[in-house]
């Protein structure tokens, strides 16, 4: 099926974010966010006490599971309160990135304070930001972890905090945030799609092609371009989102994969997926088009796969 250039074709959210939906979020993932904290907060005590190499492995984990746990937190209270407006969200995620890496202060501050003025408690140190700010300042001057019995001081502590906090808050806000845009929902059903992700890898010397043929959702490609393994490189990713009920709000997304550029430095296998087609709407009949096309591919690899008798 073919439709006009001009028409719309590209999935939108709605943008509704109920006001009751945002506050039930917000609270909901700051709750959770200030848990993370606490938990991450919780084990600083404890790597001090690791050899330099545990250390060093074990660091940079904990600081990527810290924002890891609070984004994802996050995206699945913003996706149960079913909010569509990922301006709406990325503002949610900031609080509560913001909350989950105060408390983390809060708590690593209080467990330092704690043994030495049992009267204190978290309540009294985060309530007091002003005071924990001059108590990290205090820390920042003498130290807090040992690396080759260097302690870390000054300029270059404040810089290891800023890339700590860097990774936090980056993670934190960056998984909700590109995981609501990058995921349609369907305003018949009220339900989040389901993705596909690879339904199909395509030769990635005919994008230009491809890409000037979907403008117009003309999917001739299927029966005239090359189909490759999903292990190729470089190669063209086609993703596929359904509402998992009615079937009607579907979308395609296309995406350039290439060697991570990070190989040429560090020797690190991996690879870096730019969309080259976001969330093109599909109706039912093209989605079951471009299924059939990729079962026939599945028999055919089959039979082909198949020892002879």
């Amino acid at each position: 099926m073919n439709y006009p250039a001009e028409q719309n074709v590209q999935y939108r959210h709605s943008g509704d974010a109920s006001p009751i939906a945002v506050v039930i979020a917000l609270l909901t993932a700051m709750a959770a966010g200030f848990a993370a904290g606490v938990v991450y907060a919780s084990v600083d005590p404890f790597l001090s006490d690791l050899p330099f190499r545990a250390f060093l492995l074990l660091l940079p984990v904990l600081v990527g599971g810290f924002g890891g746990l609070t984004g994802f937190a996050t995206t699945s209270i913003v996706k149960w309160q079913k909010l569509r407006n990922t301006s709406v969200v990325i503002a949610v995620a900031v609080l509560v990135a913001l909350v989950s890496y105060y408390a983390s202060w809060v708590m690593w501050a209080y467990l330092k304070t704690h043994r030495n003025d049992p009267a204190i408690t978290v309540g009294d140190i985060a309530s007091n930001p002003q005071g924990l700010a001059q108590f990290i300042a205090a820390v920042n001057k003498e130290g807090t972890w040992d690396i080759f019995d260097l302690t870390p001081t000054g300029s270059a502590l404040w810089i290891i905090w800023s890339a700590e906090a860097a990774v936090i808050l980056g993670l934190a806000i960056g998984i909700p945030a590109t995981h609501i845009r990058d995921t349609p929902f369907c305003e018949r059903c009220a339900e989040w799609c389901r993705p596909t992700p690879e339904i199909l890898s395509l030769d990635a010397s005919e994008r230009e092609e491809i890409m000037s043929l979907l403008k117009t959702k003309d999917l001739a490609f299927l029966d005239s371009h090359r189909v490759v393994s999903s292990d190729t490189i470089p190669r063209l990713r086609v993703d596929l989102s359904e509402c998992p009920k009615c079937g009607l709000t579907n979308t395609l997304t296309i995406f350039v994969v290439y060697e991570s550029p990070l190989k040429k430095f560090f020797n690190v296998s991996g690879t870096k997926a730019t969309p080259v087609i976001r969330q093109l709407l599909l109706d039912s009949a093209e989605v079951d088009r471009i299924r059939s096309f990729v079962s026939v591919l599945s028999e055919n690899s089959g039979e082909g796969n198949e020892e002879p008798s």
